[in-house]
Formats: structure tokens, sequence, C-alpha cells
């Protein structure tokens, strides 16, 4: 004797209630939407840090509009990308409120952006990552999501990323086409303020220009490596 009666007449109304099944969980398979990545663009300063001088303005000022127009780069080369600033004009930043901001948008990418007047034409380019021990900064650590850590070893959560991140950007940026910059140094790690606090993969950028709007010439290489990172990060969920 069966396990389950159904009477002839309902065998067919199940028969298309489970090819519907069917249909609809294939359906929402090849349609599920991928995570937009979320990038926090973290410029220098704020309205009470002025930074360094360049020419006859501030980094701070500098480096958001360097940050702004990044953002609309990064987000006109890329897919489902996100890209966030920490700060805006005239805001006073507290300690650690850049990494509090980050860590509670889950942010998947967290990148600090400084710069600095130099002598030469052409800029030159230095790449830092949080850690207090070079030696040891990028061994594997099993960390789970609900691991507690202390701020200062919340670099500690993804660092293994990080360091398969910078070398992806310091890459893509060595071997752009339209390479404007003189020298690209780094990454060099040892315990960078700025970056302190943050769990996601993190680096910061310092960018040496002889004027204010030299910049400029940097931004389209500096959001090519940043999608190259982007891209990375998606094909890596596409396969999970």
């Amino acid at each position: 004797m069966p396990l389950l009666f159904v009477p002839r007449p309902g065998r067919a109304i199940l028969r298309a209630l489970l090819a519907c099944a069917i249909i609809f969980n294939t359906t929402a398979i090849l349609t599920r939407p991928t995570k937009s990545m979320v990038i926090m663009l973290d410029p220098a300063g704020d309205a009470q840090h002025t930074g360094r001088l360049i020419d006859d303005s501030f980094e701070r000022g500098i480096a958001l509009q360097c940050a702004e127009e990044l953002k609309l780069k990064i987000e006109s080369i890329t897919n489902n990308t996100r890209v966030i600033l920490t700060r805006f004009p005239g805001e006073t930043l507290e300690p650690l409120q850049s990494a509090e901001f980050s860590n509670r948008m889950q942010a998947d990418l967290f990148i600090s952006l400084h710069l600095y007047q130099e002598v030469e034409d052409a800029p030159r380019l230095s790449i830092f990552a949080f850690s207090y021990d070079p030696m040891t900064s990028f061994m594997h650590r099993n960390l789970k999501r609900l691991t507690l850590l202390p701020y200062d070893q919340a670099y500690q959560r993804s660092r293994a990323t990080t360091q398969r991140y910078t070398e992806l950007f310091k890459k893509a940026v060595q071997t752009s086409s339209q390479q404007p910059l003189r020298a690209i140094q780094g990454p060099y790690s040892f315990p960078f303020k700025p970056l302190i606090g943050v769990e996601a993969p993190s680096f910061s950028l310092e960018l040496g220009i002889a004027h204010k709007d030299s910049w400029r010439s940097v931004v389209g290489v500096l959001a090519n490596g940043v999608a190259k990172i982007a891209d990375k990060y998606q094909n890596n969920r596409s396969v999970q």
C-alpha cells in the first residue's frame, strides 16, 4: 500500500503544482540579484583638521574633491558597486567615526585618501596597510564573524583579503596604459592611524602632487585599480 494516496483527479493538480514549484525555484536562482559591493572612501581631514598645505589650499579640501571625483569614476566603470564618502564639507569627525561608519555599513572595502605636495611634476603614489607586526601581518588566521576583537586588532579580520586587494590594485595601476605616476611605492604595513578599527579589507593611498589640481591626471588610473578589486569581489561571489 503506498504511503500517500492521492485521488486520480488530484494527481494532475499535484503534478501541475510541482511543475510550477520547479519553474519558480529555477527562475529564482537565475534571477537572484548579486550583492552590491560597498566601498568607503575616507578623504583626509575635516572641518577642524586642515591637513598639509598644497599651493594655497589645504589637504582636507583637495582630498575631498579627489574622493568625490574618484567616487564618480568608480561607479561609472563598475557594475553593482556603491561608493560612500565618510565625510562632507564642513563636517567634523570624532575619533574612530569613519571606522565605526564602515563597520556599521559592513563595507567590503575601505580606502583612506591622503595628499601632499612634491617638487616633481609627475605624481608619486604610496600604498599603506594597517599592521603592528609587518613580518606576520598577512599570516592566515581564521576568524569568525562574531569573534570579539579589540578595536586596534580589527584589521586582522580581513588582513588576508587586504593583501590580495592591495597587490591587485598595485598591479592594475602599474600596468595602466595611461600611466601618469612617477613612482608606486608599497604596500607598506605599519600602525597607520587612519585605518585603525576598520574591519573591512582596507588600505590607504597617499598621493604626492606638484600642484593642487595635479590629482586630476591620476583619478582615472586609481579608479581602474579599484575596479579590478570590484571585479574580483563579484567573481568570488558568483562562484559561492
